[in-house]
């Protein structure tokens, strides 16, 4: 039997929406052990969203978002900021990586409990929890929280484990001061630049969008996304479609205009999963392939509803479909009209 743990370490290095999922992981781990110090491993970039979260003590920011690239911070980097805390338990929410067992042996962290095996795992004594992802295809925060529950942590009763980002009120005045909203007018944020990372809607799909909800709706459409975004952004425009926070916000001013608008509409990134966890109405599109798949991958709450492309039209699961590519340059209008998303806009605004 293990010690009740006192200094505990959550390792999740990077992807926003995969972040915003394991949170409820952190109110299981503060339920189960009350006095412990819980401190979260993550990219530096991404940390900031962390910041107000009363379930944590500390947020140790590493440099991890280009490892693909080569430029992330050295293992030796990592194991000099997490030595001198003597943490006792570590839960690894990054499946199939042998880097973290090293790290936190090389830490001195004695126990381990980990998502997906490897097997210096295997040799080092680490627990593991395996996903089984193609048999049970359950939600990520569904496998976050079992590698939680492996570990001891357990939700309050009555907490369904949806996952919840704080922000400081302070941080949302600011950004209203610098855009109020103008009375009597709904706002909504379009984010249409994924980037690839997954099926979305096209520019010229999220532009037609946009001037429905401008024209028809009379909703000030608000652009969200990179520096560079703008110039991939058709040639529309309407006193209500906005494009002043494009590349111009940092990641916890994204957040505040999360909270300051009437809803998201974005495909699957981490976007959605910030404005859902901060309680933003959110209308996803989605495709049906697995690797895609909302229940998977889609946010998680009482005020999302997330719209898939029908299966039939997916050429990955049907060789024989010719209207969607099922990659990532794929418009996922051949399956979500434009009527769709603006029926479920009007039912979650409405609510």
């Amino acid at each position: 039997m293990y010690n009740s743990p006192s200094q505990i370490l959550v390792i999740r290095p990077e992807k926003l929406g995969d972040l915003v999922v394991a949170t409820p992981v952190f109110r299981a781990l503060r339920n189960a052990y009350p006095s412990a110090r819980i401190t979260v491993l993550t990219d530096q970039i991404y940390g900031v969203i962390l910041q107000d979260d009363p379930h944590l003590d500390e947020v140790i920011s590493i440099d991890w978002k280009s490892r693909d690239r080569g430029k992330h911070e050295s293992i030796g980097s990592i194991i000099a900021k997490l030595r001198p805390r003597r943490f006792d338990l570590a839960i690894v929410l990054f499946a199939n990586w042998s880097g973290w067992n090293l790290v936190t042996a090389f830490a001195g962290i004695k126990r381990v409990v980990q998502l997906g095996g490897t097997w210096p795992a295997l040799l080092l004594g680490h627990q593991v929890v395996r996903r089984k992802a193609y048999q049970r295809r359950l939600h990520y925060r569904d496998y976050f929280m079992e590698t939680a529950a492996a570990a001891g942590a357990l939700l309050h009763e009555g907490d369904h484990g949806d996952p919840k980002l704080y922000l400081d009120e302070a941080s949302k005045a600011a950004l209203l001061e610098r855009y109020p909203r103008r009375p009597g007018i709904s706002r909504v944020i379009l984010h249409p630049f994924g980037h690839g990372t997954s099926p979305n809607y096209s520019p010229a799909s999220y532009a037609s969008l946009a001037l429905r909800l401008a024209e028809e709706l009379g909703l000030e459409v608000w652009l969200t996304g990179g520096r560079g975004d703008l110039v991939s952004w058709p040639g529309v425009s309407h006193p209500l479609i906005r494009n002043e926070w494009l590349g111009t916000l940092s990641l916890r001013e994204m957040m505040a205009a999360c909270t300051t608008v009437d809803a998201v509409i974005c495909g699957s990134t981490g976007i959605i999963h910030m404005a859902s966890a901060l309680g933003t109405p959110c209308v996803g599109l989605f495709c049906p392939h697995p690797g895609s798949h909302p229940s998977a991958w889609g946010p998680i709450g009482s005020r999302v509803s997330s719209l898939v492309v029908p299966e039939k039209l997916c050429r990955k699961l049907n060789e024989s479909s010719s209207l969607c590519s099922a990659d990532n340059s794929c418009d996922l209008i051949c399956g979500i009209s434009l009527e769709q998303v603006i029926s479920k806009l009007r039912e979650l605004l409405n609510a």
